[in-house]
Formats: structure tokens, C-alpha cells, sequence
């Protein structure tokens, strides 16, 4: 709040009886009307700001603009899955954060699937795209490539992350089965009036037998995918309530804070798996190195968070691990609070 002049027209408070009946009550105190909204999960948490939360689809629907004032908005899209035995991390979701001027309107927005991970020899299912059909035009966030693994050598090397459109992002690469190629970002929109995050994914290889990591927000996916992944993003805006944690494995295992969304999916593989009981970065998926014939849950990126799945391991023709799921996308919008 500002400093009250005691110059000020209106003297409120004052016991004068001075009715001034010019003010306008745009003093520096002053606060007009705010944008109202409904949809998602709503929260105001004491910071001067409305938060509308999409983990599903559903419905935005502006009633008031409060003088047309702007707002903050991130799309997240799904992450891409895990590719099968020695596979390579899925890629994470595109990453948009937006400046949108307020418009009375109904809309809708459409959450990104996770990727599915690959139980055979073929590459990671592609995340999908989140969209947001925003009167001044549709927004749309791609989703993660899938990764790419054992099998035939189309499917070796990772997928690119999905197309942007409308102004949004293009997803990250995949990582790939060793020796073969991380997947590139998708095709940029251009021109692009967000601002947008997404990486390749790592190639496999280092150390010998492992996959490669997914692309994340913030950073690619490394060769040596044993250990980590691309890391996912925190945009400055977005409250720790919100998202995972951030670049430091062994993070809770679940969507309970940290801010960081878009991580990329750890590689799999026979030599080097990750270790700790917990997720990667931003909700990555781990590896999954366990004995066991499915994945594990903690392979699985965390849904709501864009991140990518993780690879399978090999330890054996009877050992062959299916790779992970990617996580689904997510919406976060933040406008001032009347």
C-alpha cells in the first residue's frame, strides 16, 4: 500500500466535514476493480494474486476484466514416455509463459497426456499437447518425444518433441537407445509471442550400454543418463506451492511443491542405473532398474508436472524392462487480486 498524503483531496478520516465531491478515488491507496474468473482449482493465498489451477480439462471462464488488465499464464505439455530396454528418457512437454491481456470470454482447456512407455521394441509414445482456445487465438504447448530403444533402427533414436502452434512452445527431444540420437525440439511457431523452454534429448552411450536423458525446460538430456536428466524449469512467477523439486534427486515422490515443471526422463540401461528412492527432476521419471516385469511406480514421471518417463533396463533376454509413463501437462494461471 502507499504512504497517505495529508494533502490528499478526499481527507478521509479527517473530522473537518470537507466533502469533496471532484475525487475521483484514483489516489495512490487506490485499487480499481480486478479481473474475476472461475475454473480449475482457485486458490488466493495471501500474496495479492488468484491462482486458477488445470490438471484436467476443463473450463476458463472470464466475467469481469478488470480494466482490462494483463495476466501471467504457464502451459505445460504431456511428457513423452520411456523407450524399452536400455532405452533412452522421454522428453519433457513444451513449457510456455505467457502475458495475456484480459478478455470477458468462455474457453477451454485441454491437458496433455503423458506419453505411454514402450513394453516392446518401438520408441516412447509422444506426449500431448495442451491447448487453451484463447479468444486472440488458440495456444498451443506441445508435448514430449517419446524416447527411442532396442529394436529396429528407426526406432533407435529419439523422437523430436512435438510441433508448437498458435504461439506456444514445442516439446523436448526424447533420449535414445545407446548409440543412436537424441530427438530435437519441436518445430518452433514463428513468430512466437511466448516465451518458451524445451531441449534435445540426450544421445546413449557414456557409460556403455545406457540410454540417454529426455530433453527438459531448462537444460538437454545428457549422455550419461545413469545419473541425471534434463532439468526441469521454475518460472519466477509460480509459487513452491505449486509443481515438484527442482535440480537435486531425491525429492519427494509425489506433487507437492517445489515449483519445477518439464523435467526430462532418466535413460535406462545395464550398467549405470540411477540411484535413491525418489523422482528425478521436476517429476521425472527414474530409470526403471528394478527386478521386476513392470516398471517401476517411481519411473513414471509425475503427473501435472510435463515431465518426461523413464528408459527400461536390461540385464538379460529374460530381463527386458518396460519404459515409463510421462507425466501429464498442466495449466497455472495468475492474475492481481481486486
Amino acid at each position: 500500500m502507499g504512504v497517505r498524503s495529508t494533502s490528499q483531496s478526499n481527507f478521509e478520516g479527517q473530522t473537518s466535514g470537507f466533502d469533496n465531491r471532484n475525487y475521483s478515488g484514483a489516489g495512490p491507496d487506490y485499487r480499481g476493480p480486478g479481473m474475476e474468473a472461475t475454473g480449475g482449482t482457485k486458490a488466493t493465498p495471501g500474496d495479492g494474486f488468484v491462482y486458477h489451477l488445470f490438471l484436467t480439462p476443463g473450463p476458463f471462464n472470464i466475467t469481469s476484466t478488470g480494466d482490462g488488465q494483463e495476466f501471467k499464464a504457464m502451459m505445460v505439455g504431456g511428457g513423452g514416455g520411456g523407450a524399452y530396454d536400455r532405452g533412452g528418457g522421454g522428453g519433457a512437454g513444451g513449457m510456455s509463459d505467457l502475458t495475456l491481456t484480459s478478455v470477458v470470454s468462455n474457453t477451454t482447456i485441454t491437458i496433455g497426456a503423458g506419453g505411454g512407455g514402450a513394453t516392446t521394441s518401438v520408441r516412447g509414445t509422444d506426449g500431448g499437447d495442451t491447448t487453451w482456445n484463447y479468444p486472440t487465438g488458440t495456444i498451443t504447448t506441445g508435448g514430449g518425444g517419446g524416447a527411442g530403444g532396442d529394436g529396429p533402427t528407426t526406432f533407435k533414436d529419439g523422437a523430436p518433441g512435438r510441433a508448437g502452434g498458435g504461439g506456444g512452445a514445442a516439446g523436448s527431444g526424447g533420449g535414445s537407445f545407446p548409440a543412436a540420437s537424441g530427438g530435437n525440439i519441436g518445430t518452433q511457431p514463428n513468430p512466437s509471442p511466448t516465451t518458451q523452454f524445451n531441449n534435445t534429448g540426450g544421445g546413449g552411450g557414456n557409460p556403455p550400454g545406457n540410454g540417454g536423458g529426455g530433453g527438459g525446460a531448462s537444460t538437454g538430456g545428457p549422455r550419461n543418463s545413469g545419473v541425471t536428466s534434463g532439468q526441469g524449469k521454475k518460472l519466477p512467477w509460480v509459487p513452491t506451492a505449486y509443481g515438484a523439486y527442482g535440480p537435486a534427486v531425491g525429492g519427494p515422490g509425489s506433487l507437492d511443491g517445489g515449483g519445477y515443471f518439464a523435467g526430462g526422463g532418466q535413460g535406462g540401461g545395464n550398467t549405470t542405473m540411477p540411484t535413491g528412492n525418489d523422482h528425478a527432476y521436476a517429476g521425472g521419471g527414474r530409470g526403471n532398474g528394478t527386478n521386476q516385469s513392470g516398471p517401476d511406480p517411481k519411473s513414471n514421471a509425475i503427473d501435472g508436472t510435463g515431465s518426461g518417463g523413464g528408459g527400461g533396463q536390461a540385464d538379460g533376454p529374460s530381463g527386458y524392462r518396460a519404459g515409463s509413463s510421462g507425466g501429464n501437462g498442466t495449466v497455472l494461471i495468475r492474475y492481481s487480486q481486486g
